[in-house]
């Protein structure tokens, strides 16, 4: 487990330990420095059911400790991880604490979270039924990077709702949602039923409406060439409407032109 202490601060390190015959304790310190229980040092202390007593920890107490408990019937052990700072920074958010995202079925999504503060916080994600994930660790579909990001492959409208961040250090504890909205398949609103004709030379502004400005749009020329929302190329032009527009059109141009919504 980890740990952190501030300098010049005490710092308390429990190791409870069971068994028959009453186990013997001790902790090794960095550099394979042993402290048996009991021992009484002029800055550490290791009592009998034991606690690691630091009186007032330094920068060099940072690393690797760990407890060791024996008996006849084996030998078991605690590894802690001790961070040691200068000073203590509550965890701050690196991006918005609420956020709203559009979930599609079937499209890998990440949720991003990152704190800064000191010691360095741990993330943990808290997941739709409670469970919480701890970086670095999955859980079917789920992935919490080491980066902060939760990585949701392959989701279904189930997966939809609000997942929490928390960010703790021993200075205290800050909370990021995003939820995910389920999506709806966008719809265009208008339809040609017909060809459409005009004169040569005349501009020609063919309208592609949809049920959301929130969608990406694309016209596909006869020629196969693609136009995003919002793009022109030489005569074509797709507007930020949607709307495709074509200037001084010929005989040239004739074909199908398909706009395509997504999201």
């Amino acid at each position: 487990m980890r740990i952190s202490s501030v300098r010049d601060q005490r710092k308390l390190i429990d190791c409870e330990t069971t068994g028959t015959p009453v186990p013997r304790v001790m902790w090794v310190l960095p550099e394979n420095v042993v402290l048996p229980a009991p021992y009484y040092g002029n800055r550490m202390t290791v009592h009998r059911n034991g606690t690691l007593d630091i009186r007032s920890a330094r920068m060099t107490d940072a690393g690797q400790l760990v407890c060791v408990a024996r008996n006849e019937g084996g030998e078991t052990r605690l590894v802690v991880q001790l961070d040691v700072t200068d000073i203590l920074e509550k965890p701050k958010l690196k991006s918005p604490k609420m956020e709203s995202l559009l979930l599609t079925v079937g499209r890998t999504i990440n949720l991003n979270c990152s704190f800064d503060g000191s010691p360095t916080p741990q993330l943990t994600w808290i997941l739709l039924n409670g469970s919480p994930l701890q970086s670095g660790a999955q859980f079917n579909k789920f992935l919490h990077k080491s980066d902060g990001t939760l990585v949701i492959s392959n989701p279904a409208l189930s997966e939809a709702g609000t997942y929490r961040c928390l960010g703790r250090n021993a200075a205290g504890m800050v909370e990021r949602t995003v939820t995910l909205m389920p999506g709806h398949k966008p719809e265009i609103s208008n339809m040609y039923n017909s060809p459409v004709s005009l004169m040569n030379g005349q501009s020609l502004h063919l309208h592609c409406l949809t049920n959301t400005e929130s969608v990406r749009l694309a016209w596909t020329l006869p020629s196969g060439m693609v136009l995003n929302r919002p793009q022109r190329a030489g005569r074509y032009a797709v507007l930020s409407n949607g709307t495709l527009s074509i200037q001084q059109a010929s005989v040239h141009d004739r074909g199908s032109y398909t706009c395509r919504a997504s999201n």
